[in-house]
């Protein structure tokens, strides 16, 4: 991703709607936790009264793939002030970012939390074993899309974000729209 574009803004947004976790056992005996669910969507108008182009995610959504394709698709717990990724905030790698079949304005996902696992002695991230303590205990948790663009107000006061260019999608306790996952 490119760190230079500084004429854009920094533009984060949540979407906590029906997110299943997953436990899946590892061949190490190992469990390992996942969401899955709605990780974006386009041409609708948020709670922070912003909308996104719908070509301008597919773009997004296509580009991403080669950083899920080399596992270097990390997830923050919360939004930082910044573009970078901080490896001591990461609690999650996102296996998958796709679009819905069914609704082409919204883009779906999963993530592996990076909890650690006494048991199987794999040690989580900091962060992850926050997230994966926290949805153990039924806390209710989403995911949240960070990137770069430019804020352009329509006629109805709606501001729409172009140029588009996402950084990552992280998880977030306080979404500004839909609904929280429950943990299972």
């Amino acid at each position: 991703m490119n760190n230079k574009l500084v004429s854009k803004k920094l533009i984060t947004e949540s979407d906590m709607r029906d997110y299943e976790l997953i436990k899946e056992s590892g061949a190490d005996g190992s469990t390992i936790l996942k969401l899955a669910g709605p990780f974006a969507v386009a041409e609708t108008l948020n709670n922070n009264n912003r909308k996104y182009y719908l070509d301008e995610m597919v773009e997004e959504c296509r580009k991403f793939q080669e950083v899920i394709n080399n596992h270097r698709a990390l997830s923050e717990l919360e939004h930082p002030d910044d573009i970078n990724i901080n490896p001591d905030r990461v609690c999650a790698r996102i296996t998958k970012y796709y679009q819905d079949p069914h609704d082409e304005k919204t883009f779906l996902g999963e993530a592996i939390i990076m909890g650690g696992d006494v048991k199987a002695g794999i040690p989580g991230t900091p962060c992850g074993t926050i997230v994966a303590s926290l949805l153990q205990y039924g806390t209710k948790m989403g995911f949240s899309t960070r990137g770069l663009g430019n804020p352009i107000e329509d006629e109805d006061g709606n501001t729409y974000v172009g140029d588009y260019q996402l950084i990552t999608i992280d998880l977030v306790t306080d979404p500004s729209i839909g609904r929280f996952c429950d943990a299972k």
